[in-house]
């Protein structure tokens, strides 16, 4: 219990001053630790630091992952991975906007574990956009997927001062998600439909 507490406020001091300029001093005391117990509860800064985002993805890839391949139809399962992905936000909106912001302050390999967690994440959600649209995985659904996941990490923050309730801010985003998804999704179907049939004209002539 003392252990999660102390990472809440790290958590929040990261969120609130950032990472580069939060100082081990200052972490120490938000904490509520002396400067020289600290490293007695954590490993690094850098080591929280990737932790609490590692913490995030966790919960995506294990929590809201297997929603895309579960049980109904296609549709349907993306509606409740974007409404579990949103309704996250309730319980991580500080891991959120610390992941999206502070990324860059990981080095190579914290980095790099978070992005196969990200990668992991996008895949499943690749696989149900191409089951929805009856199409084959491409680097378009790929960079679609990839586009999605930033949208959903970053949108409740983006509409943080929007005068909605909690449930029409949810649903709305939701809806903005939704659509261009869908959107995109048959702009390349009608993509890949000319591209065919301009290859079957050019087979024919």
């Amino acid at each position: 219990m003392r252990r999660h507490s102390t990472r809440l406020k790290a958590l929040e001091l990261f969120a609130s001053r950032g990472f580069g300029q939060t100082g081990m001093r200052e972490l120490a005391s938000y904490m509520g630790l002396s400067p020289g117990s600290l490293y007695n509860h954590i490993e690094s800064k850098q080591t929280l630091l990737f932790e609490l985002i590692e913490e995030l993805y966790d919960c995506l890839v294990n929590g809201l992952a297997p929603i895309s391949s579960g049980q109904g139809n296609a549709s349907d399962r993306l509606q409740t991975l974007l409404a579990a992905h949103i309704d996250l936000h309730r319980s991580k909106a500080l891991h959120f906007l610390v992941a999206e912001r502070e990324l860059h302050c990981l080095d190579k390999d914290h980095a790099k574990v978070i992005q196969n967690l990200r990668t992991r994440y996008e895949n499943r959600l690749v696989s149900l956009l191409a089951e929805i649209a009856s199409m084959d995985i491409s680097p378009q659904l790929a960079a679609l997927a990839k586009s999605s996941v930033s949208l959903l990490n970053n949108l409740p923050s983006w509409l943080a001062d929007a005068q909605l309730d909690s449930a029409s801010s949810s649903q709305l985003m939701s809806s903005i998600v939704r659509a261009s998804i869908i959107g995109a999704l048959e702009d390349l179907k009608c993509s890949s439909l000319l591209s065919n049939n301009r290859r079957a004209r050019v087979d024919q002539a």
